[in-house]
């Protein structure tokens, strides 16, 4: 282990048995936990060696420990520095920092002193764990110890069956060492399993014992469990695919028209084909000149069994190839798990098994069967929510498909937001307001009927209308963007369709208009408790199954921190719901809004830069003082030359910008970095010279860093790169 021990584990002989030494451990847990630097070092490797102790109370001690431990971890999957996002049934990727600790306190336990006293955390680990590998981990401790309690629990694994192929492998095999009464059934049951590992295994064990078993039949070796996934999966898509549906294949009028497989469901609207795709999406399709061609189930079953024997079946089952298929699952599609849940709804287990089985075949745990289809129906339903609300505008469809996933995907990671949507909808048409945003000239009619206050009052009530949408990939939304009457569409519950005709005002355009001064602030703090959904939606990927939905206070916060030149309020604390913070986030601008009320803007800018935590504080705060020509804060920028956590393209920016507050002061320092080794920063130097009237200095100190640095980027700020490779061209143009 790497870094040093953080918190040394002493466990003491406590002075009560049972409840006290439990209660003991989990406070001891919490202890720890709260100074746990998650650098690498260890939490549980004393423990783990405890368990070898010569002293039963010690061994105790240890065993509730580890058992709270792995309890506090799988509580909390964002203990520790987390990803945003990670699936079990992604094969690359980190997993959470949470779920590598439990991962590696079960591979200490499978090889660490095999004590009794660990029964607790390996059946939390066997059991309630969802990462195959710790499970296994946790099957290979099991196997060590000794005893009846430990026999109990390994007849429970093979009695379950465990979902975790690997480990029931090691449970059989520990079996087959043991060869513990009472384990007849559970090997009959298994030599019947759908895995052919876990079959081979049973009959051979079943085989030494001088027993036989039937004959492996498909249809029977769905099991409780297995059978149990399937049928929540039926209830997954919004339109339940009919008992009786035809499959087909359809050819839209028109040159050009890809050919649609799926379903046939029942016509929503005359003259149309309705069909839910492979792709899990439900279209609609003119029935005139379409080509519908009947495909019968056993043709779609062959399709997907031969699609699965390929060598690139997840791309095949992805809508857009591999560029989509990085971002699904691997191993099991939920198309495969959709068609085998509809095949065992209707009795049709053979089928159903030759669709399932081979891919699940390909993945360590029956429970993905379930975790695939949640996840991805999930997404295909969470993306049309946000189509209906933000795109279309369609308040009714919205809440329909959104109480849909509310109740049918408990588990999945949009689910809350999905609930929290449906009751702020619900909401609103039991009020009855009926908001809208007016167009410029209509605006300027209903503002000269209100003062001030009512303004903006009647502005920031209106931010629940901001409709904006992202550009480009792993890009920034604006909350400024042209408003539109219209609802403008979307696609991929990402993509703006640009469908908007008539433009309205946009109420944070306007609210930046009014020039709020800082007591104004008072009155918008209100606001920032408003956590009320917005129809803007953001996104990393387009095919990454991640979207944000933004809220009204998050708008309220760019307000803010507009008008104070600073962010008195972390949207990171908006968006976590919790009312102390959000109340926390309204006293605080409260305040700022009263002790400031008076105070020049001039204080208030250079008041921003003096409390500034980062560079990009100082940047947004920057061109207003040039505008205004304070020369004060050039002092304060140029303290970022000699700050200890600068790095080179910071003190270029910082050198640069005080040259536009105070060009001498500026040049001062700019002498000392003028030949410096980073060539961005010489050439910045050489700009702020020239800036200042050293003109053949400066330009000589730019253009060398710049035949330094040859074809390589400088490193700078795209603008600030182009002002120095300006300052250069235009000497040698004039030459």
């Amino acid at each position: 282990m790497r870094g040093s021990i953080v918190v040394f584990l002493v466990f003491a002989v406590p002075a009560a048995a049972g409840a006290d030494e439990r209660a003991d451990a989990a406070q001891k847990v919490r202890e720890n936990l709260a100074v746990y630097a998650w650098d690498g070092t260890s939490l549980y490797e004393n423990a783990v060696a405890d368990l070898g102790s010569p002293k039963p109370a010690i061994r105790r001690a240890a065993g509730f420990y580890l058992d709270e431990l792995l309890a506090a971890l799988s509580q909390n999957e964002g203990i520790g520095p987390t990803p945003d996002f990670w699936l079990p049934y992604w094969r690359e990727g980190p997993g959470t920092t949470a779920q590598e600790m439990r991962k590696a306190v079960a591979s200490a336990l499978s090889v660490g002193p095999p004590a009794k006293e660990s029964l607790a955390a390996i059946r939390r680990l066997l059991f309630d764990e969802r990462l195959p590998a710790a499970a296994t981990s946790a099957a290979r401790a099991l196997a060590r110890i000794e005893g009846d309690e430990s026999g109990a629990m390994l007849r429970e694994v093979l009695e379950l069956p465990h979902p975790v192929e690997d480990a029931l492998l090691v449970s059989l095999d520990e079996a087959g060492k043991r060869n513990p009464p009472g384990t007849d059934g559970a090997l009959l049951s298994l030599a019947l399993h759908h895995r052919q590992r876990v079959r081979d295994l049973a009959r051979a064990l079943l085989a030494a014992r001088g027993v036989s078993a039937p004959p492996f039949d498909p249809a029977r070796a769905f099991t409780v469990s297995l059978a149990g996934m399937l049928e929540t999966v039926r209830g997954y898509p919004a339109s339940p695919i009919p008992r009786d549906a035809s499959f087909a294949r359809v050819v839209p009028a028109g040159t050009g028209s890809s050919e649609i497989r799926g379903f046939l469901l029942p016509q929503a609207a005359e003259g149309t084909i309705r069909l839910l795709t492979v792709h899990l999406a439900e279209v609609e399709v003119p029935r005139d000149g379409a080509a519908v061609v009947p495909v019968s189930i056993d043709e779609e079953v062959e399709r997907v069994s031969r699609i699965r024997a390929s060598p690139g079946a997840d791309a095949a089952f992805s809508e857009k190839g591999a560029s989509s298929a990085e971002f699904e699952p691997h191993g099991l599609s939920a198309w495969e798990v959709t068609l085998a849940a509809w095949l065992h709804g209707r009795g049709d287990t053979s089928r159903a098994a030759a669709v399932l089985f081979p891919a699940l075949s390909r993945v360590p745990d029956d429970r993905w069967t379930l975790d695939v289809a949640r996840d991805v129906w999930g997404f295909v339903h969470f993306r049309a929510m946000l189509c209906a609300f933000a795109g279309d505008r369609d308040a009714e469809r919205a809440g329909t498909i959104a109480r849909h996933l509310a109740s049918r995907f408990r588990e999945y990671r949009y689910a809350p937001v999905a609930a929290k949507l449906a009751r702020e909808l619900e909401e609103r048409a039991r009020e009855g307001e009926d908001l809208r945003l007016p167009p410029e000239d209509e605006w300027i009619a209903i503002s000269r009927e209100l003062d001030r206050r009512e303004t903006i009052l009647w502005l920031c009530r209106r931010l629940v209308l901001l409709n904006a949408f992202q550009e480009v990939e792993a890009g920034d939304l604006s909350y400024e963007e042209a408003q539109f009457a219209e609802p403008r569409g979307m696609t991929d519950g990402a993509w703006c369709r640009r469908e908007g005709k008539t433009l309205v005002i946009n109420p944070l355009v306007e609210l930046f208009r009014l020039d709020l001064a800082p007591a104004e602030l008072a009155i918008v703090a209100d606001s920032l408790a408003d956590g009320s959904y917005i129809p803007t939606v953001s996104f990393w990927r387009d095919d990454y199954p991640g979207r944000t939905l933004h809220q009204v206070n998050w708008v309220v916060a760019a307000l803010v921190s507009r008008v104070a030149r600073r962010e008195l309020v972390r949207v990171v604390d908006l968006a976590s719901g919790d009312p102390t913070k959000v109340e926390n986030a309204v006293r605080r601008v409260r305040e700022w809004a009263e002790k400031n009320a008076t105070t020049p803007l001039r204080e208030i800018l250079l008041s921003a830069v003096r409390e500034a935590r980062t560079w990009q504080d100082v940047e947004k705060v920057v061109p207003e003082l040039a505008q205004r020509k304070i020369a004060e804060g050039a002092p304060l920028v140029l303290a970022w030359l000699d700050r200890p956590d600068s790095i080179d393209p910071i003190r270029a920016a910082a050198l640069a910008a005080a040259s536009l507050l105070d060009p001498d002061a500026a040049a001062a320092r700019a002498r000392d970095f003028s030949d410096h080794a980073d060539p961005g920063l010489a050439a910045v130097a050489g700009l702020a010279l020239h800036r200042a009237g050293e003109v053949e200095t400066g330009l000589a100190a730019t253009r060398t860093a710049l035949a330094r640095a040859g074809d390589r980027p400088l490193g700078l700020a795209p603008e600030l790169e182009k002002a120095v490779r300006a300052l250069v061209a235009e000497r040698e143009e004039n030459r």
